[in-house]
């Protein structure tokens, strides 16, 4: 059957190509016979017009009908010529033969042969004709026989399609003969051997080269064939070894985790003792990834692996890399929960010590959930669940801290599960509500602006804090589509100012999320391109925190934002951690001034004052949010800050009541 199968597979294409190629061949020889038929008939009617010029001149001008007629009767008698006709030079027709055999041709004569193929000749006065010389006295006009032509062209048809036919049917013989020689028969040889190989035994993993074959395509196959099987076997051995280690830190696996995980549980069992488990991951690991390139993260991956094992490989403490950024530690001598926090702390203090990198001195902080055998899970795979959930609190909580797992902590997971479902379909069902807040000139008291603060409320009326659904959205991305959607209501709103004449500018949080995105920019220009709104009117609030792992990054984005006529404002400044080099470098046109600095005077002014210095060294307005009192206001005033905000104008107000009150409360 392997045979017939390779032999009548290489005779049918061997056959097929046969085939395309006679009939190419045939093609492109009818076509040249087609083209060189027409020239030889045009040729000859050429001819015959030369020919026939001066004795047929001579008889119209004597008026000669019966040379005329014998002439035009000379030329129907040729094959090549359908028909002959004289018409004077006064229109008049003076002789018309025709045969009348191109009225019914044939559709296959009129493809090959489409066009009639007719020639007009002046015929001109003789010399002897005196003043007429030379002028026009009819025209001869000769058409071609198409019938005629096509039947020589089947007549060279019939010769060339044998002819061709038959040397191709010799050189498929040919072929079939060299081919099975020089390669079916090897093949099938080959493929008789690969069915008695036996990958188990060494004597029988390899091809013996076709005799005759040594040096030509199928003996290199053969060779190719053979090394790479040694290559292979060579792989598996490897695999073998590697199936249990990561790829890239050479720390044991999560099939070899969870191997000695199950193996743990079943010591600590037998033994009736306690052991710790430790997840963590790196924070902000993606923005890493994102801004740096994968590179630069699977060289922190690397660096953090060593530093591990350096500090950590004592007896009794396994390292193993989960996968992506995540690890898993199991603590034999970690046997109570004081004891695991004393090593958990320290594996964050080793964490956080700065890593050179291009020599360069980065901090990279970690998160760790921790899980003590057995009071949190008697099995692995519970001890994986727990663990999982107790890290994704340390996450939750900021980061860059220990969690351990508590019976509390799996409700409230599931209660944030619960909450990031009902955001995402509230984001799809755009339910949520803009309240805005009055900025006021710090000595006229006048409106100048206002900030607009998402309020997302329950079906009961109740209001969901933004503290508490702002750090979901963005560890799950959803603030992306959130923030469009602010950004698309504020446009909305300040169109509808726009439209009845009041320029009152509205500022808008935007989270780092929502800047590292490609078409930040582009989304928000088409906004306001939208709604007909001035970029000036719309104002981009940042916080120091969104500088710290993206500065470059976010920087490049903020100066496209401001180049397209946008403010910047930086919000709670003086909680963050900006140097004031990097501070130089934004391109920001406000500075807001944290509540919690504004609160203080003017008993406690002194960072109050100095963020004060530094707005009127910088050039930018100044704003103070959270006043609260009269006091505050006065101290304010007299200290340089330009714009006010807090609940002593008023809280955050819907939309609708902030018009009535701030900018329509005339009409």
């Amino acid at each position: 059957m392997f045979n017939k199968s390779i032999r009548a597979g290489l005779l049918a294409r061997l056959g097929i190509s046969s085939v395309l190629f006679a009939i190419v061949v045939v093609g492109i020889q009818l076509y040249i016979a087609t083209e060189r038929l027409a020239a030889t008939q045009m040729d000859l009617m050429e001819e015959l017009l030369i020919s026939s010029e001066k004795p047929l001149s001579e008889a119209i001008w004597s008026y000669d009908e019966v040379t005329t007629r014998k002439a035009l009767q000379g030329l129907m008698r040729l094959d090549q010529v359908a028909s002959v006709d004289i018409t004077l030079a006064n229109g008049e027709q003076y002789a018309s033969f025709y045969k009348g055999e191109n009225l019914m041709r044939s559709p296959l004569a009129s493809l090959i042969f489409p066009k009639l193929m007719v020639l007009h000749r002046s015929l001109l006065a003789p010399e002897y004709s005196g003043s007429f010389r030379g002028k026009p006295i009819a025209t001869l006009t000769i058409e071609g026989s198409n019938d005629f032509l096509f039947r020589q062209w089947l007549d060279d048809s019939l010769v060339l399609i044998v002819s061709i036919c038959g040397l191709i049917l010799a050189l498929f013989a040919m072929s079939a003969i060299v081919v099975h020689r020089f390669l079916s028969r090897p093949l099938i040889a080959l493929g008789e051997q690969l069915l008695k190989l036996d990958p188990n035994e060494k004597d029988r993993m390899f091809l013996d080269v076709p005799e005759g074959h040594d040096e030509d395509e199928i003996g290199s196959l053969v060779k190719v064939f053979n090394s790479n099987t040694i290559k292979l076997s060579l792989a598996n051995q490897s695999m073998e070894r590697m199936a249990t280690r990561d790829r890239l830190t050479g720390l044991p696996n999560r099939n070899l985790a969870l191997e000695t995980l199950e193996q743990t549980v079943i010591t600590a069992r037998a033994e009736s003792s306690q052991f710790a488990v430790y997840m963590l991951d790196v924070d902000r690991f993606k923005n890493i990834n994102d801004t740096e390139g994968h590179e630069r993260g699977d060289q922190l991956l690397i660096s953090l692996t060593e530093r591990l094992t350096s500090t950590f490989v004592t007896k009794g403490l396994f390292i193993s890399r989960l996968g992506g950024d995540e690890f898993l530690l199991i603590s034999e001598l970690a046997s109570s929960a004081e004891r695991a926090l004393v090593e958990a702390q320290r594996i964050i203090d080793v964490m956080r010590e700065p890593y050179i990198m291009n020599d360069v001195a980065m901090r990279h902080t970690v998160s760790m959930g921790v899980v003590i055998y057995p009071q949190d899970g008697e099995n692995a795979d519970a001890i994986m669940r727990h663990a999982d959930l107790a890290l994704l609190s340390s996450k939750n909580q900021g980061g860059n801290q220990v969690s351990f797992f508590t019976s509390q902590l799996t409700q409230h997971i599931h209660e944030r599960l619960m909450l990031e479902t009902a955001l995402s379909r509230s984001i799809d069902l755009g339910a949520f509500e803009l309240f805005l807040q009055p900025k006021m000139h710090a000595q006229s008291l006048e409106v100048t602006g206002c900030e607009a603060l998402i309020r997302w409320f329950k079906d009961d009326g109740t209001m969901i804090s933004p503290a508490v659904f702002i750090p979901i959205a963005e560890s799950t991305r959803l603030i992306i589509g959130l923030g469009k959607w602010v950004i698309e209501e504020a446009c909305r709103i300040l169109q509808g100012w726009v439209a009845q004449g009041r320029v009152v500018p509205m500022a808008i949080n935007v989270s780092v999320v929502q800047l590292l995105e490609e078409d930040f920019v582009e989304f928000v220009l088409a906004c306001l391109r939208k709604h007909q709104v001035p970029a000036d009117m719309l104002e981009l609030e940042i916080t120091e925190s969104t500088l710290i792992d993206n500065f470059d990054k976010v920087v490049a984005v903020l100066t496209e934002v401001r180049q397209n006529g946008l403010r910047i404002a930086m919000d709670d400044f003086g909680t963050g951690y900006s140097s004031l080099s990097n501070l130089n470098r934004l391109p920001i046109d406000v500075i807001k001034a944290d509540k919690s600095f504004v609160q203080g005077v003017p008993n406690e002014a002194a960072i109050t004052q100095l963020i004060g210095s530094i707005g009127e060294v910088l050039g930018v307005e100044l704003v103070a949010e959270g006043v609260e009192t009269r006091e505050q206001l006065e101290w304010l005033r007299q200290n340089g800050f330009d714009t006010l905000q807090g609940f002593y104008f008023s809280k955050p107000i819907p939309a609708h009541r902030f018009e009535k009150l701030f900018l329509f409360k005339d009409e």
